[in-house]
């Protein structure tokens, strides 16, 4: 998760006042169970067939600044001998965000 953004949980009523979860897409229904850690957020699949798969979620903006998006990793949960990350990238989140 880059600094400056917080995973939000669209399941918490309330969360920005809009209802976010009726334009809201998981990204692939294989991913079922999610942990939404501000500093590292999770999403487990019992299955995952071969292929491309994403996974979407809302993050809230809390600063400003020029952040690193550090690679997201994908990995066996029994077996760490088999893995699969993305590149890396920067974040820019420009003037006016504030704080929850």
């Amino acid at each position: 998760m880059p600094g400056g953004l917080r995973p939000t949980d669209l399941a918490l009523s309330g969360v920005a006042g809009v209802d976010l979860q009726a334009v809201s897409d998981e990204g692939a229904a294989w991913f079922r169970t999610r942990r939404l850690d501000a500093r590292a957020p999770k999403f487990y699949a019992e299955v995952l067939p071969a292929g491309r798969h994403e996974v979407h979620y809302f993050a809230r903006v809390g600063n400003a600044g020029d952040y690193l998006a550090a690679p997201a990793q994908a990995e066996l949960m029994y077996g760490a001998a088999t893995r699969a990350r993305t590149a890396a990238t920067r974040v820019v989140i420009e003037g006016g965000a504030s704080g929850p």
